[in-house]
């Protein structure tokens, strides 16, 4: 069974542009980092106005600049990221699902056992209504095997 102490401290900096207005987001929290050449695995809670009903996030990282993030509580997704690829998927609210498309424009990382940076591009499409932009920088910096 996989590890699921907190190991590690997780840095994510995401900008968002909707209508014509940039919006900024920070968020500094720990989380539980799992590396194989194969796959980076990162598990963190999301803050929120609720702390005690935090969605539970997981993002996984692939080779070949391929990611899934994926969000489970009230509002529930699971997004795939591919470098110059689309994807349609739903995001899940109490009163329904919102159809999504995705289309991610850059995906580069470079990870290893002591953490690791990412950065991912993409633009939503919510409901052929809605079309956002997102910037997400991850940084994640291990500390050792004890949990923290």
């Amino acid at each position: 069974m996989a590890d699921t102490r907190n190991n590690a401290i997780l840095r994510l900096h995401s900008t968002q542009g909707v209508d014509g207005e940039t919006h900024q987001t920070d968020l500094n929290s720990t989380c539980c980092f799992e590396y194989t050449p194969e796959k980076v695995t990162i598990r963190y809670k999301e803050s929120g106005l609720d702390e005690n009903n935090a969605p539970d996030t997981v993002i996984t990282v692939l080779p070949r600049r391929v990611v899934t993030i994926q969000r489970v509580g009230d509002f529930c997704m699971d997004l795939l990221l591919e470098e110059g690829v689309t994807h349609r998927t739903a995001y899940s609210v109490p009163e329904g699902q919102i159809p999504l498309t995705i289309y991610t424009e850059k995906v580069r990382f470079h990870f290893d056992e002591s953490g690791g940076m990412m950065l991912v591009r993409y633009s939503l499409d919510l409901n052929d209504m809605i079309h956002t932009t997102h910037s997400i920088r991850f940084l994640v910096e291990v500390h050792g095997d004890s949990q923290i």
